[in-house]
């Protein structure tokens, strides 16, 4: 038989984790990421630009239209 402390309810003896804060965490990480991501693809996007302009202007083609 286990040994009762006076005071202490036997629920408070053992922790619960906290799924509900990790679950937090895990959506938030997993947003963050998404927002890096978004900002890798457009900034490699705009270097792919750069270097097709560079290309049509080293092939003698049109340049490109200048952006607003």
């Amino acid at each position: 038989m286990e040994e009762h402390i006076p005071g202490v309810s036997i629920g408070a003896t053992m922790k619960k984790k906290p799924v509900l804060s990790a679950a937090a965490a895990v959506a938030l990480a997993i947003f963050l990421a998404g927002c890096g991501a978004a900002s890798a693809v457009r900034t490699t996007g705009e270097g792919f630009d750069r270097a097709e302009c560079l290309a049509r202007e080293f092939k003698g083609e049109p340049p490109c239209e200048a952006e607003d």
